[in-house]
This record gives structure tokens, C-alpha cells and sequence, in this order.
């Protein structure tokens, strides 16, 4: 008798095979053409020659114990290439040979390996459906939509395979994935894949079938993958079309407690890693290896997210989407440009609230409702502190003329607060519609943007406060134009912004104002938005660390076409470097937040015109010699915890993160009314 063994390293099945000799009672019987049924128990198969069908399968197999040796030759078929009935326990599927279409096992503890498997107009390389011990190692595979397949399995290995995928194809291609579609919960456990080499993938290994309703009820146990382990793989994501282009993707209907540990993910074109399991987070990363070629989602303990108020229409209003503000002591501001009262639109004026946590939770309050004309109507933009604790905001409507007003709310010592129309545009030359938001110079000044003009209002004597205007957006000449955010000082007090148009090729800008000796401000534009891989139409505005580096987004372009996080960087010669830092955003429009070790945090809205609304919250953390790391610190599904966050974050004292999410929260408003949301520090 002659033993062939394949012994793997680190823990994957040995299987030895016993191959007859002609002393031995064991049945040798050729395969010369196909369709064909091997169906005697224990008998020995080989193939002659070339054999196939371009309809149907080419070898069913029928009966247990049975070894099919390729043997250097060649299967194909349109259908199956080789099908193992469940009746077909023990089956030994083995090479060397070339299989062109599908290996499909339905039968336990089934042995395939040394095998050539390339697609040919199948879904699947292999694929184990309903099977028990079953192990697929030392092939290599290549699938057109999936390369290794197990659906309700247990116990199975795949393990020593190289994994493909079909470069041409339009959907998301996966190289190894584990599911369940059995109604019995947890069917799909105890597998094992290890030591493969998954490379030209959309998705490199998937565990869990991809959430589609955009709800947490999609992580309903009955579809559930349990305790599956994926162990010392290379996940080489070198592609993506329509794919998300994952390394290691977990999802959220379905991965428990699955274990990912010792594998080594390289420059993949979203993210190395990433689990979006937001219901059931009873998932261990262990040890995985990443390459910071574009920002990787680092996976550890997740953050976790919770709404603090789910607005209703009406005088609620609906929609949020202006930035928060938080005070020392944990206290959230806010404003609506809806709700409130009715007389100036049918959804309102808009109101100014706080929410203040309670034993009981969280309790919004009432601070001003908007009347309109003299007052303010339509807040724009969110609301700033100065030293004394006063806030500062702006209206797009309302004011003496009705063109928009910028105003302070007062705390008083009963606890109400008292609010001051400040400055009300008058439209023409001064501006009219302010809507970007605020910015306080050293001095106490305010800046902002009103339409195309850049403003200063200085305070007088009496409460009184005067406007200058300061700089008006043309566009000639490949400036800027229509800036849809506010200024940012830098140190020598000149100012930064975005243009969401304009600059040399139309996607819009990054400038810098310079203020003159002689009084005036001079625009020039440090850069300008190509729409490819540095992004383009950039909405929100610019923020700047200590050492003078400027930080902002773009919402659209960029390697993976969500838009970019780009850093600028100021050089000797008065130039400024452009680099991108994430280049696989969420669709981000809203400016980041920085805290004081440097780290990034803000907002991607995902994308605006597919429902269910969804979008994450994001930190990127420097790594020094250039490199960043990301980290998804929330990923929404559109459901209760909200939808499509598109306003900038807010830090309270404890490093939690706040923001508002404009779909989401209860029903109604066709896709919910939306959150003001809480994402809890991790540390």
C-alpha cells in the first residue's frame, strides 16, 4: 500500500489518503466522459484525458468512501464540475489536475485539495453547503463572484489555499466566506480558516451575510455565524470596482464571537479590517498585522453610540444638521433651522435648545424661539462659545431687513437664557444670508461669511456692532468661489477656507486671505481640487494643529470616491505641501474636530442618494513619518440611532463625541426626523 500525506502547519487537519495498489479489493474505475455517476462505495476514480459538458454537471457523486484522483488531467463543465450529494460521506477529491466550474459538497467530512479550481461561468469556486468536518487546503482557487464558500457548516477547514477572484467583475467579488442560511441559529460555527493567501478580492474573507435593510433588526440571531475562527491568512484587497474593498470584514448580520488573530492585511482599498457588527459586538481581534498605505480601519473595543434626542416634525423640527456645542460641564447646545414657531415658514423659525443629562437620561430645553423679522429666523449655522460663556450664531433670515442677523444668547442667573440680535445684514455691499459660521479673533472680533463676502463685526460701546466688510468671492482669474463654510485663523492672524467651486479646474479650492499693511486682504489659493484622487467640491472648512499644519475634507472623488481627509503643510518658500490622508472617506462635509494628541475625529454622511441613510464617525491618529491610522468608531445603520451625520463633532470633557444626524431616530419625515447623537469614548 502507498500513503500520500498532506501534513499542514499550525494546527490544519492532516489527511492522509490511501491510494489502492492492484493487490488490494478496492474497485479502479476511469472516468472517459461526463456526465457521469460515481456511485460504488469505496471506489477508487481517475480521469482520462480531457472530459466535460458545456450544460449541466460533469461528475455527480453518489456514494460514500469514494477517492476521485484528477491526476494531472482536466474537468470542465457549465454547471458543477464535480457534485457531492450528501449521501457522500468521506470523499476524497484530490490532484494535481485542472477543475474548470464549481466543486459543490454536500457530503461530510469531504477532503479537497491539490487542486487548479478556475471558474467557468460559475458563482463559486467551492463551496460546502450543510456539511459537517469537511476541509478544502492547498488549492488554488478562483471564483467568479466567491472563491471558498461555506454556508451552514461546522467544523470545516479551508486552509493553505491560494484565493482569487475574477478581476472583471462589476459586483463584490470575496475570496473566502463563511454564512449561514439555515434557520437554525448558529449553524455556521466552529470553522476554521487558516493560512490562506486571499489576493484580487473586492472582499478578501467575509463572515456573515452583508447587512441590506440598513436596521439593527438585520442582525437577527437566526442568521448567525458563531465562533468561527480566521487565523494567519494574507488578505491582499488589490482592487475594487463596485466592492467595498475589504480585508477582513465582520458584518453585521451575523458575526458572533468569531475570533481574527495573526493575519497580515495589506494596503486594501477601503479597509484592512473592519467589523460592522453594531448589535452583538462579541468579536476578538488579536495580534493582525496592517500596512498604512491608505488609513486601515483598526479594530479594538468599540466605541458606542446612543441618541439623545429623536426629533419629531413640527415644533420639534426635523433634520438636524448644524454643529453642537458643549460646555464644560457636559451641557449640549444646539440650534434648528426648522421648528418652533409657525410664522415665518410652515416648518417654523427655528429654535436655539440644550440637552442636560438627568438620572433618567437626557432633557431638552426650550432657550429661544425665533419669531422673525426684527428678530432672527432660520439658524444657519451652529453656535460658539466666547470666554465668558455667552453664546454666538447666525441666522440666514430675519434681522431689521430680513436678510439675516447674527445673535447672542446670554445665560442668566435663573437658568433662562436671554438672546440679542447683534447685527442684521442689510443685503447689497455688507452681505445678506450669513450661514457658514463664526470665528473669534484674539481681539474678540467676529468672522464670518455672508453669501460671497467675508465679514468682520467689531463690538462698540453700548452693545452696538458695526460690520467691515473685509474680502467678496469672484472666481476670476481661477480663484475661488462660493465658499460654503467659515475662516480659520492661523497664528499670524491671515485667514483659510474652502470653496466648494472655483480655483483652476472648477472642484473648488483651499485659500488663504493675507491682510495687506495697507488694511486690504488679498486671496490666493494654496490649492486647487482636481477631482481624482485629491477630492473634490469641498464643503466643510479648515482646521489647524499646533505646529501649523491645516486639516480639512472634500465630499466627493478620492481613491475610493467618498471623498478624501487631506493635510496641508506650510513650506519656507510660502508654498504649501497637499497630501492625502484618507482617501477612502464616508462622504464627509462637515469639518473635522483635533484634540490634544493630534487626533482627527469627524463625521461621513455616506452617500446622499441610496436609503437607507447611514454614514460613520471616524478618528485618524497620527503614527508619525506621515502615516495615519483609522479608526470607524460608529458606523449608523439609518435606524433608532440615526442616519447620515453631516454636521461637525463636539468634544465634552470626557472625550466623548457629539453630533447630529439628519435621518434617522423615530419614524416619520419619510426616512425619520433625525438624532442628536452621543459616541462614548472608548478609553
Amino acid at each position: 500500500m502507498r500513503a500520500i500525506q498532506l501534513a499542514l502547519t499550525a494546527g490544519i487537519v492532516a489527511v492522509s489518503l490511501l491510494l489502492p495498489q492492484s493487490s488490494l479489493a478496492v474497485e479502479h474505475i476511469v472516468i472517459t466522459t461526463c456526465p457521469y455517476t460515481a456511485n460504488v462505495p469505496g471506489a477508487f476514480y481517475t480521469i482520462a484525458g480531457t472530459i466535460g459538458v458545456k450544460g449541466g454537471d460533469c461528475i455527480d457523486v453518489a456514494a460514500p468512501d469514494i477517492t476521485i484522483q484528477v491526476g494531472g488531467q482536466t474537468i470542465y463543465a457549465g454547471g458543477y464540475a464535480i457534485n457531492v450529494y450528501p449521501a457522500a460521506r468521506n470523499v476524497h477529491i484530490v490532484g494535481p489536475g485542472n477543475v474548470y466550474g464549481a466543486i459543490f459538497d454536500e457530503g461530510d467530512s469531504a477532503v479537497i485539495e491539490g487542486l487548479m479550481i478556475g471558474f467557468n461561468d460559475n458563482a463559486t469556486g467551492v463551496m460546502l453547503e450543510s456539511v459537517t468536518g469537511s476541509v478544502v487546503q492547498n488549492n488554488l482557487v478562483n471564483g467568479h463572484l466567491v472563491g471558498i464558500w461555506l454556508d451552514d457548516t461546522r467544523n470545516c477547514t479551508a486552509g493553505a489555499n491560494t484565493v482569487g477572484t475574477d478581476e472583471g467583475e462589476t459586483y463584490s467579488p470575496i475570496g473566502i466566506l463563511i454564512t449561514n442560511s439555515s434557520a437554525n441559529a448558529g449553524a455556521s460555527a466552529n470553522n476554521l480558516i487558516l493560512h490562506n493567501n486571499v489576493t484580487k478580492n473586492g472582499i478578501g474573507i467575509q463572515v456573515g451575510y452583508e447587512c441590506s435593510d440598513g436596521n439593527l433588526s438585520c442582525c437577527a440571531m437566526q442568521t448567525a455565524t458563531i465562533r468561527n475562527t480566521i487565523k494567519d491568512n494574507i488578505v491582499d484587497v488589490n482592487y475594487a470596482l463596485w466592492s467595498p474593498g475589504v480585508g477582513i470584514w465582520l458584518t453585521c448580520q451575523g458575526a458572533f464571537e468569531t475570533t481574527v488573530e495573526h493575519n497580515t492585511a495589506l494596503d486594501n482599498m477601503n479597509y484592512d479590517l473592519f467589523d460592522g457588527n453594531e448589535n452583538c459586538k462579541r468579536n476578538t481581534w488579536r495580534d493582525n498585522k496592517t500596512q498604512n498605505v491608505y488609513p486601515p480601519c483598526v479594530i479594538g473595543r468599540p466605541a458606542k453610540e446612543r441618541p439623545l434626542h429623536a426629533f419629531v416634525t413640527g415644533t420639534d423640527g426635523e433634520d438636524p444638521s448644524l454643529p453642537l456645542a458643549v460646555s464644560g460641564d457636559g451641557i449640549v447646545y444646539g440650534a434648528m433651522a426648522s421648528g418652533g414657531k409657525t410664522g415665518c415658514a410652515e416648518q417654523g423659525c427655528g429654535y436655539l435648545f440644550k440637552l442636560a443629562r438627568n438620572e433618567r437620561g437626557w432633557t431638552k430645553m426650550l432657550l429661544h424661539d425665533f419669531a422673525g423679522t426684527p428678530d432672527g429666523s432660520v439658524p444657519s449655522s451652529g453656535m460658539i462659545f466666547d470666554p465668558q460663556g455667552n453664546l454666538y450664531g447666525e441666522t440666514a433670515g430675519g434681522g431689521s431687513f430680513g436678510m439675516g442677523a447674527v445673535f447672542e444668547l446670554t445665560p442668566q442667573s435663573d437658568g433662562t437664557w436671554t438672546e440679542k440680535i447683534l447685527y442684521s445684514f442689510p443685503g447689497g455691499a455688507l452681505g445678506a444670508s450669513p450661514e457658514r459660521g463664526l470665528t473669534f479673533d484674539t481681539a474678540g472680533n467676529l468672522y464670518g461669511i455672508a453669501g460671497a463676502l467675508v465679514f468682520e463685526l467689531l463690538p462698540n460701546s453700548g452693545g452696538v456692532w458695526r460690520e467691515q466688510a473685509l474680502y467678496r468671492f469672484h472666481g476670476r482669474g481661477k480663484h475661488a468661489l462660493y465658499p460654503y463654510s467659515g475662516v480659520a485663523f492661523d497664528s499670524a492672524g491671515n485667514l483659510y477656507g474652502t470653496s466648494e467651486s472655483g480655483g483652476a479646474h472648477t472642484w473648488g479650492a483651499v485659500y488663504q486671505l493675507r491682510h495687506t499693511a495697507g488694511g486690504d486682504w488679498t486671496e490666493k489659493t494654496i490649492h486647487d481640487f482636481t477631482d481624482h484622487d485629491d477630492g473634490g467640491l469641498p464643503f466643510a472648512g479648515v482646521i489647524f494643529d499646533n505646529a501649523g499644519n491645516l486639516y480639512g475634507t472634500t465630499s466627493r472623488a478620492g481613491k475610493g470616491q467618498g471623498g478624501t481627509v487631506f493635510e496641508m503643510s506650510p513650506a519656507p518658500s510660502g508654498r504649501w505641501m497637499f497630501r492625502v490622508i484618507d482617501g477612502y472617506a464616508d462622504v464627509p462635509v462637515a469639518a473635522l474636530i483635533i484634540d490634544s494628541k493630534g487626533k482627527l475625529f469627524g463625521a461621513g454622511g455616506g452617500d446622499p442618494y441610496n436609503y437607507p441613510y447611514t454614514g460613520t464617525v471616524f478618528e485618524l491618529a497620527p503614527q508619525g513619518f506621515g502615516r495615519w491610522r483609522k479608526t470607524v468608531l460608529y458606523h449608523f445603520g439609518g435606524g433608532p440611532d440615526g442616519g447620515y451625520p453631516d454636521s461637525s463633532l463636539a468634544f465634552d470633557s470626557a472625550g466623548n463625541l457629539y453630533g447630529s444626524a439628519g435621518s434617522g431616530g423615530i419614524d416619520g419625515c419619510n426616512v425619520g426626523c433625525g438624532v442628536i447623537f452621543e459616541v462614548m469614548n472608548r478609553k
